[in-house]
């Protein structure tokens, strides 16, 4: 068994991207690999305005999904994903990879078992486990499957004919 830890975590809601492999504790066993959100000291449910946030798990919601790279020796290999929440359940979802050799492949988090009214259960995701004969390349999570444009101001005043500028980001 090996064990990765990463010890650094912060603000993510203008990141993009976080990179599992880098960035989680994670765990390869014969067969599968855990991925663990590295919940900082102390961490744990905290009013946030009207709201409430939980600093031992990671907010996905809204996001697009999982990038994945794998490398398969045989044809036909099963994936089966599973993604821990901290209340304790559980969504899982799975596929396979017909050709043995590399595989890049994009997983919506539409993709897992859910009902759709409970789909908020990814404001707390806290761990990914990947179970199936593969070696692991990549696992990302993607806040976008393509490229947006993100401004934290839509509304400045202008007069008639006055150029308005907007400092934006492309994602």
């Amino acid at each position: 068994m090996k064990e990765y830890v990463h010890v650094e975590s912060e603000d993510i809601s203008m990141r993009t991207r976080i990179d599992l492999c880098k960035e989680w504790r994670m765990i390869e066993q014969a067969g599968k690999t855990c991925f663990t959100f590295p919940a900082p000291e102390g961490a744990g449910i905290r009013p946030y305005g009207f709201d409430i946030v939980n600093d031992k798990a990671v907010d996905v919601m809204g996001w697009h999904g999982f990038w994945f790279g794998f490398v398969t020796e045989s044809a036909d290999a099963k994936i089966d994903i599973t993604a821990g929440f901290a209340n304790g359940y559980r969504l899982r979802t799975e596929f396979v990879l017909a050709d043995p050799g590399e595989h890049f492949c994009s997983v919506r988090l539409e993709d897992f078992e859910v009902e759709r009214a409970r789909t908020d259960i990814w404001r707390e995701l806290t761990d990914l486990e990947i179970r199936g004969e593969v070696k692991i390349l990549a696992v990302e999570l993607m806040r976008g499957s393509r490229l947006f444009v993100e401004t934290g101001v839509c509304g400045k005043s202008g007069d008639v004919g006055e150029t308005v500028d907007y400092t934006v980001t492309v994602h």
